[in-house]
């Protein structure tokens, strides 16, 4: 019967539908949508009704396509199903008739998730999705024979019960024949039996595993947690013994596929889906199970896609910052750990180099070492002899000094101007007269008073007391009149000639020499701040 319905009373049940691992293909709702547009006809929907609402049985891409152009009816064909199962084996029937073809892993899921939902007829499972029935059985290879010893155990447990072979066989709804045939194997089933979680998996293992996998999804949380639980109430079910530690194994499954993601991290999807594929484990999942893993997996992909991406940038700010270091000719470089330390105090403003380790970043300035010294040698460093020819003998503080050595297309570093600075000041204090009074001026040696004539015209100079006292005062007064500077320039300053003199340092003696004499300066630090903080009572 042809009805029209609402399509928001319509409900996909995707996971009952044959397309279990491809879902709905956009480009066939695209070209199906293009279609409707241009005015095609298509046939009607198929559809089971259920107590809240319908279930879509057929015309998926269609439905969507309808959605998509904002109709909100549909023609649909009403068709009776009797349970989940026939439902089942209808979408499959119609898909396999008429739709977009099933993929051979759909074929294969589809044939397992029917023999798991109480199809068990081989036959009959081989008709619905037109293959033979020994491709069937290999698909179902391992399943039936789960199914072949859960009935062997149920069948010694209801002996051993008392029951005789007419009740068994009512109880199992199998024939007589059948179950005397199983008691006369003798097929000992042990009562406990032991199943491996250890590398590399066992076939067992990876059963489980699969089993796992097709009960949860790529949303599910606490992934250890919910194995262990699924491990201890399987065990308990069927009977066996765990050996080895569930989370320990997941964690080995987990690590090898993320080594794998790691190795591929910056190829596109399409490729690192095939290297976790190729893991031999994750080939013996089920079809299910794997496209539930391979979602898992690519979530961590794009994790570390984000992740690369982000180190990426941190690559280029570090790189552009220290770039406009080192082509600034007033920076002396020293070593990489300074300069690391420069370019992150540069980068306050910036959240991502804020978030980054000097460490980080160092790393990074190795990376691209031999780049940045080019860079910082298109402004070569001044050679001593360029430099004495340059200034002369006539002493200059380092900021004029600097100005100098940039005119001429060099830097200057600290440790050379301080030297030639100290050698051009001892230098001009040898060449300068002697300003101290000579001999018989000096205290124990001055003539007698009473043989000193001196004039009023002497005494003129000294008699205005009021104008000396006054400039004595101006002077106290210009110094009580110093700008003060604010703190964090002062400091900022000042670290700025610790930098420097630790570059002299650096350059002129052993590591071991250095750390030795740093650990000192530190600890009289340490023990002058403890000195003041008593001093102030705090």
């Amino acid at each position: 019967m042809i009805v029209k319905l609402k399509i928001s009373d319509i409900v996909i049940p995707q996971g009952l539908l044959p397309r279990v691992l491809t879902g709905t293909v956009q480009e066939v709702v695209e070209r199906y949508r293009e279609a409707m547009e241009a005015g095609e006809q298509f046939p009607p929907i198929k559809v089971w009704k259920r107590e809240n609402g319908y279930w879509l049985i057929d015309g998926v891409h269609r439905l969507t396509a309808l959605r998509e152009l904002g109709k909100e009816y549909v023609e649909a064909e009403l068709v009776e199903c009797r349970s989940e199962i026939e439902f089942r084996i209808i979408a499959i029937t119609e898909n396999i008739r008429h739709g977009l073809a099933l993929s051979p892993e759909e074929i294969k899921e589809n044939a397992r998730l029917l023999f798991k939902a109480g199809l068990k007829d081989v036959k009959e499972i081989a008709k619905i999705l037109k293959r033979t029935e020994r491709a069937v059985y290999y698909y179902l290879e391992d399943l039936i024979e789960e199914e072949r010893q859960n009935l062997r155990k149920q069948i010694l447990q209801l002996r051993d019960s008392g029951l005789k072979i007419r009740e068994i066989a009512e109880k199992t709804g199998l024939s007589e024949r059948w179950v005397k045939q199983i008691l006369s194997e003798g097929e000992e089933i042990e009562k406990i039996s032991k199943t491996s979680l250890s590398l590399p998996p066992t076939k067992e293992a990876i059963k489980l595993f699969s089993e796992f996998l097709e009960v949860i999804d790529v949303e599910t949380k606490g992934l250890a947690e919910n194995w262990k639980t699924f491990i201890e109430v399987r065990a308990k079910e069927r009977g066996f013994e765990i050996e080895g530690d569930p989370v320990r194994f997941l964690a080995s499954l987990v690590d090898e596929t993320r080594d794998v993601i790691k190795r591929f991290g910056d190829a596109e999807w399409s490729v690192v889906e095939k290297a976790v594929e190729n893991i031999s484990w994750v080939k013996e999942l089920s079809a299910r199970a794997r496209k539930t893993w391979l979602e898992r997996s690519k979530r961590y992909w794009e994790s570390i896609k984000e992740e690369l991406e982000k180190k990426k940038e941190i690559e280029r700010l570090v790189l552009e910052t220290a770039k406009a270091i080192l082509q600034d000719p007033v920076y002396i470089f020293s070593n990489w750990n300074n300069l690391a330390h420069t370019i992150r105090s540069k980068g306050k403003e910036n959240p991502l180099l804020r978030q980054t380790v000097e460490g980080e970043i160092r790393d990074i300035l190795l990376k691209h070492s031999d780049e940045l010294l080019e860079v910082y040698n298109s402004i070569p460093e001044i050679t001593e002899e360029e430099w004495e020819q340059i200034a002369g003998e006539k002493a200059m503080n380092y900021s004029k000094a600097v100005e100098v050595a940039i005119s001429h297309g060099k830097r200057l570093p600290y440790a050379m101007w301080l030297a030639w600075h100290q050698k051009v000041e001892a230098s001009e204090r040898a060449l300068s007269p002697s300003t101290s009074p000579p001999s018989s001026g000096l205290a124990g040696s001055q003539p007698a008073l009473s043989n000193i004539q001196i004039s009023d015209d002497d005494w003129a100079d000294w008699n205005d007391d009021d104008e000396v006292q006054k400039k004595v005062q101006e002077k106290k007064q210009e110094k009580k009149e110093v700008k003060l500077v604010p703190p964090e320039e002062e400091l900022e300053r000042l670290a700025g000639d610790i930098y420097r003199i630790v570059a002299i340092v650096m350059e002129r003696y052993s590591i071991e020499v250095i750390e030795e004499w740093w650990e000192e300066i530190e600890k009289e630090v340490r023990e002058a701040i403890e000195i003041r903080r008593k001093r102030e009572g705090k």
